[in-house]
């Protein structure tokens, strides 16, 4: 059957290059088609003509972790094919009760083309956002407007947060230098990310009762076994660039990468400040985001002798 290709080719899969990610859909494609089935490919997922809907970010990170692309094709051809075995039809919709019994919130990036199905999902910057997801033990799906229809979102919420909550966290290590202090979780769970949701908690544990972000936080997200983060103080300076070579390496090297990009968390929003491991020339719109005025006040704040300053 034919499959369509609607992409936009520039788009990277998480720890891949465009051409990496172009040629991972391309492999894809043709493993659809071979075995029989009409689909369309996009940047980051794939939609069956028999409602099946799959994410790209998965098989990215498995292509990602393997030494050579030339292992790529049979990734890609195990991956359709355990797909297929284990949902050959699409999969029925969530019960009100498994909804309840398995929920977690859980910090995704929402593709424009998929929102209208999660119009209930809240948007956190930066590209993020929070949806409530269901995890039936290593498979997590996301759960969509149809399947929560009838529910008290705000519940669902509440009780997927705190699921979130009890996720184990298995290191936590302190990064020091020149002053610098930041925090970088470490998890099996594919839900350490997430916690983010869960930030002001987590500086108090981590940071004790007394600490407190006034102007802001540090943030990074470079999979979804890792989270690290460091309050906006007058060690900025240092932690910033700390943070961005933790952030690039993770991304780099971990098997399920999400972001490179390092930014700033104020009163529950993201605003991204700029992606370490891209390059001015190649991509100036992602080396630099357009970063507000009270991140750079708080900046200077903090700069060494600002306190001259008039």
């Amino acid at each position: 059957m034919a499959t369509n290709n609607h992409t936009d080719e520039g788009h990277r899969l998480p720890g891949l290059t465009a051409r990496q990610s172009q040629m991972i859909r391309n492999l894809l494609r043709n493993a659809l088609a071979e075995r029989g089935l009409e689909a369309v490919v996009y940047a980051d997922h794939v939609e069956t003509a028999g409602g099946r809907s799959w994410g790209l970010p998965t098989l990215g990170s498995l292509c990602h972790g393997s030494a050579s692309p030339a292992a790529w094709q049979g990734i890609v051809n195990r991956y359709v094919d355990d797909l297929l075995a284990k949902f050959p039809d699409a999969p029925a919709p969530l019960t009100h009760d498994q909804i309840r019994a398995a929920a977690h919130l859980r910090l995704v990036q929402l593709d424009p083309r998929m929102a209208d199905g999660f119009t209930y999902a809240r948007e956190i910057g930066a590209g993020f956002h929070e949806v409530l997801a269901h995890k039936d033990g290593d498979y997590v799906r996301w759960i969509n407007d149809r399947e929560l229809a009838g529910l008290d979102i705000e519940e669902m919420r509440e009780l997927g947060m705190s699921r979130l909550r009890d996720v184990a966290v298995d290191e936590c290590q302190l990064l020091t230098g020149k002053g610098a202090e930041a925090f970088c979780l470490f998890g099996e769970s594919g839900f350490i990310a997430s916690k983010l949701l869960l930030l002001p908690e987590l500086l108090r544990r981590y940071g004790g009762k007394r600490m407190r972000w006034p102007h802001g936080v540090l943030v990074a997200v470079p999979s979804r076994h890792r989270l690290v983060f460091a309050p906006v103080d007058d060690a900025v300076v240092d932690t910033l660039p700390a943070i961005a070579a933790v952030a690039s390496y993770d991304y780099v090297h971990d098997h399920a990468p999400i972001s490179p990009v390092v930014s700033w968390w104020k009163d529950g929003r993201l605003y991204p400040l700029f992606d370490p491991t891209a390059s001015r020339l190649e991509r100036p719109d992602r080396a630099c985001f357009d970063i507000p005025d009270e991140f750079w006040e708080a900046w200077t704040r903090h700069l060494p002798g600002s306190e001259d300053v008039a």
